[in-house]
């Protein structure tokens, strides 16, 4: 049997509050970044008790927060588009570490220690590694024993 609602009732007011052209509104809206995950799959969606959500999608209200998010933040306004571009970063980032694995071989065997102290260090790619500064024996320039005359 169907229900009647007529529109003098609070759920014929409602309903015909509803009843309208579709208006397009911009806010809010999510933007999306993408991060390589523990398995090392690049993905922007992650499980909702996931404590790392908040790095994937943000919520942005207003203008303001949406510039922020894309060009402080990093973030994209699609899942796809924030995925192309972490792929595109990680094979920079590989390219880099292969041109400096190939400069490695040319390395003193202290440097080559120093290096693979780097590498153990991080699971990422390491593309440059920090230089040690040098201790020169003797003394600092500019420190010569000048007397009063």
């Amino acid at each position: 049997m169907p229900i009647i609602i007529t529109a003098e009732s609070e759920l014929g007011k409602e309903l015909a509050k509803w009843n309208g052209p579709y208006v397009f509104q911009k806010f809010p809206t999510w933007v999306y970044k993408a991060i390589k995950r523990d398995d090392g799959i690049i993905d922007c969606i992650v499980a909702e008790d996931d404590p790392r959500k908040q790095l994937c999608r943000r919520l942005c209200r207003d203008q303001a927060e949406l510039d922020q998010a894309v060009e402080r933040d990093g973030f994209y306004d699609n899942p796809r588009e924030a995925k192309e571009a972490k792929h595109a970063q990680e094979k920079s980032m590989a390219d880099a570490a292969a041109e400096r694995a190939h400069q490695d071989q040319a390395m003193s065997p202290k440097a080559k220690v120093e290096i693979a102290a780097a590498e153990a260090a991080t699971p990422e790619h390491v593309a440059e590694v920090p230089r040690t500064p040098v201790r020169r024996r003797g003394r600092p320039k500019g420190s010569k024993n000048k007397t009063k005359g």
